[in-house]
Parts: C-alpha cells; structure tokens; sequence
C-alpha cells in the first residue's frame, strides 16, 4: 500500500503536465513574415545561445493567492545584428513558466526556452512588456545544426525578397520541453498534494525522503502541436535555410531602412524585486488584430 501511494505522490507532479505549441497564425501572415517589418521594430537584434533559465514569483495577493510566474533567459551573445548591448550577456524577462509549485503558467504567445538552446531575437525591449520580442513568439527564429526555424521548430524554407516562409516537420530536438520539479515543502503547499499526502497515511518526513528518491529532478514533457496552418505542410522533412543566408537577409533589410534612434534594451537582474503588478505582451498597435483564440499574448494559461 505505502508503494502505491509513493508512487500517487511521484503521479501526481506529473498528472496533467502539459504545453502545447500552437502553430498560431495571425490574420496578417505577411506582417509577421517580412523581415523588413521585424527589423524595422527592432531596437536590437542578436544572435546568442540560452546559457540559463530561472523561474521566479511575483509576490502573492493579499489574500495569499500565489504570484504569477517569470521566466529570466540568460543568453550568451555571438553577434549582434542591429542595435547595441553594454555586454556580451543578456538576460530577459517573459512573463510566464514553472510556479515552483508543480504548475507550469503558460502565457499565449509566449516562447519557452531551455538552456543550449540557440536563437536568433527581434528585442524591442525588455522588462517594460511581458515579452521583450517583437510581435512576441513570431520575433523569435530558433538555430539548429547551423539552419533556421521559426518560434514552433517549424523550418524557415525560404527569405526571398524578405518573406519568410516556413514550413515542414519540426525536428525532434523542438518537441520535448523541462522544467525544474517543485521542492516537496513548496508542493506541500497546494492544497490537494497536501490532502494526498494525508491520505498516503506516511508521515511528513516519510513522504518528503519518497518524492525525493523517486521523483525525477525535472519534469519533461512531449509539446503537442496543434495544426492551424491546413495550407501548409508540416509532415514532410525538409532543408532549413542556413542562418548566414538568414543574416544576410537581415543585413539587407536593415541597410534600406532609414537611419532611426534606437532604444537600448539592457539586460535585466533576474535576482532584483519583482513587483506584484502583472504586466502583459503586445503586439505593436499598428499591427492587424491578432486571432485571439490562438493567439493572445500575455493573457495566462495555468497548467497543474
């Protein structure tokens, strides 16, 4: 009976754990697929790889309800495409991710990183929204094997005349996600881990030495894709393009638009006080409105 509900304990971190990676698509395609348009709202543009993730809290209510979950990405800088950072090292600030307590917070729109991950990021600031990326998800292009993907893991085919197009089966190294398992007294904390606890009839001590032997240091989870694109392909492997040809492409975009002053986007201490506002994303206000039901950046998603 104790191994059954050991084993409920270790079940039930996992019960329900899920992310979904929709293929969101904005009623606008072209706006979010032109890198003249991505370039042009750029205040920075790098290339880097996620040397760590950190979650964190906002405080709680007054009511004791628990705050809501950020996400600091750590990047080491390889280049920088356009723009200016004081460092080599950037960390920037999502608004969403685990909640330490066995949760994950998923805010529409919003990417989830992991470290190694390499990337190449439209910034149009940083702290100020709850995503730093211009247009959110559709300013990120994941690197792989040197070749460029959109924010999904779907692959960029092609940039002619500045059009992305993206297309294809996503590559298995996009379709697994992790995060940090909760610490046993943080999980305690929800009410019904703490009734499952009490029903396993082990004491405090037993049941903490169980989910720390048994359960694992990270909980993984298989993204599950949801098609929102019937036009499109997305089971046939294909070649990604290169990131040098993508680069270029972003050369060439920047060189054509006019010379403009440009925020600096700096990097943020993932260490200082969070507040207990809740900001959220959004896309610049000249955009198009965005399908909402898919894709609503900032509005939160809580997974338990």
């Amino acid at each position: 009976m104790k191994k059954m509900a050991a084993a409920g304990l270790t079940a039930f971190l996992l019960a329900g754990a899920s992310i979904s990676g929709y293929a969101h698509t904005p009623r606008d395609p072209e706006a979010v697929s032109n890198i003249g348009r991505l370039t042009a709202e750029a205040n920075l543009i790098v290339r880097g790889r996620v040397e760590s993730v950190k979650y964190r809290n906002s405080p709680g209510g007054p009511n004791g309800s628990q705050g809501v979950p950020y996400t600091f990405v750590t990047y080491s800088l390889s280049s920088v495409l356009q723009g200016s950072t004081p460092s080599r090292k950037l960390t920037l600030r999502f608004i969403g991710g685990a909640d330490g307590r066995g949760g994950f917070v998923d805010a529409e729109g919003v990417p989830q990183f992991q470290a190694g991950e390499e990337d190449i990021l439209f910034l149009v600031g940083n702290g100020e929204q709850g995503c730093p990326l211009v247009m959110c998800e559709f300013g990120r292009f994941r690197v792989l094997d040197d070749t460029v993907y959109e924010a999904h893991g779907t692959p960029v085919v092609s940039v002619d005349s500045g059009r992305i197009r993206a297309e294809g089966k996503t590559p298995e190294a996009f379709q697994k996600f992790s995060y940090p398992a909760p610490e046993f007294d943080e999980l305690l904390k929800r009410p019904e881990f703490s009734e499952a606890v009490s029903r396993s009839r082990m004491s405090l001590d037993a049941a903490r030495a169980r989910y720390e032997a048994e359960v694992p240091k990270v909980v993984e989870l298989q993204l599950e894709e949801v098609e929102a694109r019937p036009d499109l392909d997305t089971k046939r492997a294909v070649r990604a393009v290169g990131a040098d040809r993508f680069i270029a492409a972003i050369a060439s975009a920047a060189a054509r638009l006019a010379a403009r002053p440009q925020q600096l986007v700096r990097s943020i201490d993932a260490d200082a006080q969070l507040t207990a506002s809740v900001p959220v994303a959004s896309a610049p206000p000249a955009l198009p409105a965005i399908q909402v039901e898919r894709l609503s950046p900032g509005r939160i998603i809580r997974k338990d």
